[in-house]
């Protein structure tokens, strides 16, 4: 908040001040030119000494002028004081008045046109008039009278008008530049249908990083392979000389030591491949990148996300696709121990997409769902899909 520059004074007392003293001048000259005959008509129309009642009006003659030219002074001394100009992230403003207070105030994102005014008195005591229309306005909306470095403070303007309506990104970036595609995250309880749901998303152009996949190529690739060997021994490996996963998963689900080590040895690894896979999805313009990985959350790989999508079933629907693995229900009791609890996951997503229905029921679901993250600005894509919630429930 800032007042206009002190000259404003001048500029507005001035031509009161003058005024006085051109007056008393002439009055001055009207008595020495017509002084005789002033006397007389005085003496004529009052009586008495003719210099004192020539003495008595020249006295209130000069009292008058100075009070009237004071009195220019003193206003003009109050309305500085208690005129204040504001610009913040929102809008800009005047306040005027010093008994009867007037504000107004424009938003910044209606403003349309700032003009400078300067007159020659402002121009020679360096300030200037600021004048702002809004969109569809006929007059001026707002006027900064007597600015100090009026084309700084315009400056200041421009830059909070940028920062509250900033330029869309097709002005401001280059058009033939592919832009980075959507990441999402999947996640769900095991058997909610996160595969199923991956396969509708890529039909939709988007490229699915399937986790669990890559995670089974990693443990047969040489150096993971030698490391596993030297944790745990050859008991590990297969007849056919790959490592045995079942084995693997014996070991790390009955041990969380064991898992954390796997965890740390495996998803770095996992992540570099995600990157080179999110790259090639910009290049090839892909709208979005899907993340399958039950463990999303626990190996923080939703920090890579934009979005996090939570694919949701009831518990018995569950039970009955996973009889179709040979798993039962102690089997799945003992994985989904070893992740973070479904509400957790559920709670730290963006968007739930219910799975207990059928076929076409899960692709419309799964349709408007996709539809709701491309109309979501990149800006408000929580980063890692949450602490920050977007409820959105898809139900029947």
């Amino acid at each position: 908040m800032f007042r206009p520059g002190i000259a404003l004074i001048a500029i507005r007392a001035m031509p009161v001040v003058m005024w006085a003293v051109i007056l008393y001048a002439a009055w001055k000259w009207a008595l020495s030119t017509w002084g005789s005959v002033l006397s007389e008509q005085a003496q004529a129309l009052i009586g008495g000494d003719p210099a004192a009642v020539l003495s008595g009006i020249n006295s209130v003659v000069a009292v008058s002028l100075t009070a009237w030219a004071t009195w220019a002074i003193v206003k003009h001394t109050l309305g500085w004081w208690f005129r204040r100009y504001e610009i913040t992230q929102t809008h800009a403003a005047a306040r005027t008045g010093v008994l009867r207070r007037t504000q107004t105030v424009v938003p910044l994102r209606n403003i349309q046109q700032i003009v400078v005014d300067r007159t020659i008195a402002e121009r020679m005591l360096g300030l200037g008039t600021i004048c702002i229309t809004t969109a569809g306005s006929q007059t001026i909306d707002l006027a900064w009278v007597a600015v100090t470095h009026p084309h700084r403070r315009v400056e200041e303007i421009k830059s909070a008008m940028d920062a509250a309506r900033p330029m869309p990104v097709w002005l401001t970036e280059d058009p033939d530049k592919p832009q980075r595609p959507v990441v999402i995250g999947l996640v769900g309880g095991i058997g909610a249908g996160k595969s199923r749901v991956a396969g509708m998303l890529a039909s939709l152009g988007c490229i699915v990083v399937d986790s669990d996949r890559d995670a089974k190529a990693v443990l047969d690739t040489n150096a993971v392979r030698e490391q596993l060997v030297r944790w745990w021994g050859k008991k590990i490996i297969g007849d056919d000389g790959r490592v045995d996963r079942k084995a693997v998963a014996a070991i790390v689900f009955a041990d969380p030591t064991q898992r954390t080590r796997l965890e740390e040895l495996v998803h770095p690894i996992i992540k570099s491949q995600r990157t080179q896979v999110i790259e090639r999805a910009t290049l090839e313009r892909r709208p979005g990148v899907v993340i399958d990985a039950p463990l999303l959350f626990e190996a923080e790989s939703d920090k890579e996300c934009d979005v996090v999508l939570f694919v949701d079933a009831p518990r018995e629907v569950r039970l009955q696709r996973i009889k179709s693995r040979g798993w039962s229900e102690a089997e799945l009791a003992r994985r989904e121990k070893a992740q973070l609890p479904l509400e957790d996951k559920k709670a730290r997503s963006t968007l739930t997409i219910v799975n207990d229905g059928d076929e076409a029921t899960l692709e419309k679901r799964v349709q408007e769902a996709w539809l709701r993250v491309k109309g979501m600005p990149r800006t408000e894509r929580p980063a890692g899909g949450g602490d920050q919630k977007r409820a959105a429930k898809r139900g029947g």
